[in-house]
């Protein structure tokens, strides 16, 4: 890395990619939340239709009573620079601000923007929301724009009614059970919990409908919808997919092992399923990937019955049956390689027919030559200076003259044709009723490469050479997956099956949609592509696991094209697809005045000519998405000395109210706040306040704070491995109510030399609620979480409860 005054040197650059060709709308801030209007907070009332596909059946269960479905805003509850954060670590010479980490990045907009929230555009960052998946599609739609501008929707949903996930409620704890004891203590996982488990796999299929038919609207025209799933309602879902997208877009299904065993006295089922489906498989985007040729075997399993090997004496051979039971032991000085037609059907009218004549030494005729009929001699062209100015019906091969002009080398006739002396070749007959691949000149061109072969049937062949082939073609079975290593959630799907999702279906820069992220294993793999993502889970577990490993994983960086670098690398890369005498590769390169380092304008892939006839005798043309060319997704011009960090990123909220001291209440909103305050008194006098997986507090007493203005409440608390008597002021939040930073300070600062501590219990708080605690010293600030339990009374109910959870002290 270049030196820099005041700068730590070593290590490689740190870098992150931008998006800067495109943008977002400006959804609110949590900050701002408080100065919205009710009208704005309460939603948009939307519908969500299915698409009427005629001609097909449709499919009948039980439904759940319909739910609301309004277009609610998300709220970013935190920026995140991973790339300002590592430049900043860097800097010995000054602390750090927040112009310096985050203003440029985030790119400023006008100072009314965060009061106006959907009303202007801001460069892109991906957004971790955390949220019901319908709920952020909705929000999506019709707050966002983003309707029709998603490339791909992946969900990973229960793969039956069994929803370990929802039952993980520590980071560093895999093991889960799917008991009511294990219920966590989150309202989003609890409600995903409840709300699939009240009608089975009828609410289960309703749940995915929902989805499904809002994620058709996110897609673009070219945009592809996956769906991992498992064994149990692979059908179920199949059948639903095919409801919503029109089995006619069914791309694939595709099986992936994930491991090698099982414990089932029956047939063992040791994997997954992907099913596939596109908006319109027409116009669906798709990305061929290939497998590298690792073997001798795999060779020549691909060049299929008529392998041979070219001696280095330049001599053929057929493989012998040895070798071809067992490819290890060919000669290894061989050259593998494979013989193809050179005609096509149909007989040619225009000369593409006629024999082809062709030195038994390869040897290429003097001059341009043309067909004596009935003879095995190939004679350099005739001119007649008044009957040579016509023009070949098919180039120069079937152009033929009257005038004798044997011996009289040096005559020309006006079109630039020598004569030239009389030769002995072998004439080559095209098939009866074909015409060959290529002209004659063609043909020429591909014998002088060394690539033509006579078979002793006179039989004119092309050589596709091991060289040519691009590798196996990935297909629709996947057996070589495995099973997802060093995992960090209780379920998570193998690296190589998501890259492959996201390389045939996307282009970098191209948007993916993750409805269920888990731990975020998509967005990882979004970022390792430099594909722009959106992340949902209702999990406040797996948004954490999410974000530290977005933010802690380093990334490959792919030389860009839109960059000086890229730009030369990827036209020398097509230059040397042209053949050698091609005058394109002798025109001298240009660079451009600006490069934007744009991912959306691609990466500098390895690139290779798809050989046949036609490119062999012409060239392969070098035009973009050219038929001509294999374009390797997942193969790249790496830049080591750069290591990547995550792009900017959003962390959103799909509920927040944030309700400031003296707001007015409707009636109907205080008597549901009061009902919500007297089940979190009861619960924590029931159950008290737990760390992890202990309790951590005992609540002895709680009652109004007739004293206080800021506090709702004062309790009497006790640690629970023993203590003193604790005498705390408490605020217990509403029910819509996230409890925001200006909360924490006005109650920390009231209860100043008057309680020891401070405790704050609500459903939800903003990112930085917990700064105050520093600020306050002699009250020291417990945050305690309610339980969906609460909200969701008759779920459970007893003293063991794990009603609130301590995030912090």
């Amino acid at each position: 890395m270049a030196k820099r005054s005041g700068r730590i040197q070593e290590g490689p650059e740190a870098t992150a990619y931008g998006h800067p060709s495109a943008s977002r709308a400006n959804n609110p801030a949590a900050e701002t939340a408080e100065f919205m209007s009710d009208e704005f907070m309460d939603g948009i009332d939307t519908e969500s239709e299915l698409p009427e596909f005629t001609g097909m059946p449709k499919l009948k269960w039980i439904r759940m009573p319909e739910r609301e479905l309004k277009a609610y805003p998300l709220w970013k509850q935190q920026k995140v620079s991973a790339e300002a954060i590592v430049q900043q670590l860097m800097k010995v010479d000054r602390n750090p601000t927040l112009e310096d980490l985050f203003t440029h990045r985030f790119n400023g907009l006008p100072l009314d923007a965060g009061w106006k929230p959907y009303e202007y555009l801001e460069n892109w960052s991906n957004r971790l929301v955390k949220a019901d998946g319908a709920k952020a599609m909705n929000s999506f739609i019709h707050h966002d724009g983003l309707e029709g501008k998603v490339q791909l929707v992946y969900m990973d949903p229960p793969y039956n009614i069994s929803f370990r996930s929802n039952f993980m409620t520590d980071t560093d704890d895999l093991e889960v059970d799917e008991t009511l004891d294990s219920v966590p203590d989150d309202l989003g996982q609890i409600k995903a919990f409840r709300d699939t488990y009240k009608n089975g796999i009828h609410s289960y299929l309703d749940q995915l409908h929902e989805q499904l038919v809002l994620a058709r609207r996110l897609l673009s025209d070219e945009g592809s919808f996956i769906m991992q799933i498992g064994p149990d309602n692979l059908h179920q879902v199949a059948m639903l997919m095919g409801e919503v997208f029109d089995p006619n877009n069914h791309v694939a299904t595709i099986p992936y092992v994930t491991r090698t065993n099982s414990s089932t006295n029956m047939i063992p089922e040791i994997g997954n399923w992907l099913i596939w489906f596109a908006k319109d498989k027409n116009r669906a985007k798709y990305r061929q990937l290939y497998k590298r040729i690792e073997s001798t075997e795999e060779l020549v399993a691909l060049l299929h019955w008529d392998a041979m090997v070219q001696l280095p004496d330049g001599k053929l051979r057929n493989l012998s049956p040895a070798e071809k039971s067992n490819p290890s032991t060919i000669d290894s000085d061989g050259i593998l390689l494979m013989r193809m037609p050179s005609e096509s059907s149909k007989k040619s009218l225009t000369g593409r027919s006629d024999n082809f004549y062709w030195h038994k030494d390869g040897k290429r005729c003097p001059g341009p030559r043309w067909d004596i009929p009935d003879s095995e001699f190939h004679e350099g062209h005739n001119c007649d200076p008044v009957k040579c100015d016509g023009v070949a019906p098919d180039d120069w091969d079937t152009h033929q003259c009257t005038a004798e002009c044997h011996g009289k080398r040096q005559r020309q006739c006006p079109r630039g044709r020598k004569c030239g002396p009389k030769c002995k070749a072998n004439a080559y007959p095209c098939p009866t009723d074909k015409q060959w691949s290529v002209s004659l000149s063609g043909l020429q061109t591909i014998a002088d490469s060394g690539r033509l072969y006579a078979t002793s049937n006179q039989r004119i062949t092309w050589l596709r050479k091991a060289e040519d082939l691009a590798g196996p073609m990935t297909n629709a079975m996947w057996e070589t997956i495995g099973a997802a290593q060093d995992k960090q959630y209780v379920v998570e799907t193998p690296p190589k099956v998501l890259d492959r999702c996201i390389l045939m279906t996307t282009d970098p820069g191209d948007l993916v949609l993750d409805l269920t992220c888990g731990s975020g294993a998509m967005p990882v793999r979004c970022e390792e592509w430099g594909r722009r993502w959106i992340a949902t889970d209702v999990s406040t577990v797996s948004i954490h696991i999410a974000q530290t490993r977005l933010v802690t994983t380093t990334y490959t960086h792919h030389v860009l094209r839109d960059s000086k670098e890229g730009h030369k690398a990827d036209h020398e890369r097509r230059m040397a697809l042209l053949p050698p005498n091609d005058p394109l590769r002798q025109l001298p390169f240009k660079y451009n005045r600006n490069y934007g380092h744009d991912p959306a304008k691609g990466f500098v892939n390895e690139r290779q000519a798809r050989v046949s006839a036609k490119t062999l005798a012409y060239g392969p043309d070098l035009s973009e998405n050219s038929k001509d060319i294999i374009v390797h997704p997942d193969r790249t011009m790496i830049d080591n000395k750069k290591v990547r960090v995550a792009s900017n990123f959003t962390v959103e909220s799909g509920t927040f109210r944030a309700i400031t001291p003296g707001e007015e209440t409707t009636p109907e909103r205080e008597a549901a706040n009061q009902d919500s305050v007297a089940r979190i008194i009861s619960s924590l006098l029931k159950s008290g306040i737990r760390a992890g997986a202990k309790q951590a507090y005992e609540v002895h007493s709680i009652i109004p704070a007739a004293e206080l203005q800021q506090a709702t409440h004062v309790a009497e608390i006790f640690p629970a491995e023993g203590g003193e008597k604790i005498e705390a002021a408490v605020y217990i939040g509403r029910e819509d109510e996230t409890i925001a930073y200006a909360r924490v300070n006005r109650v920390a600062r009231e209860a100043h030399g008057k309680y020891s501590h401070v405790l704050i219990a609500g459903y939800a708080k903003e990112g930085d609620a917990l700064q105050e605690r520093s600020q306050h010293p002699a009250a020291k600030v417990l945050y305690a979480e309610a339980s969906a339990d609460i909200q969701l009374s008759g779920l459970k109910d007893g003293a063991g409860d794990n009603a609130f959870n301590l995030i912090s002290e």
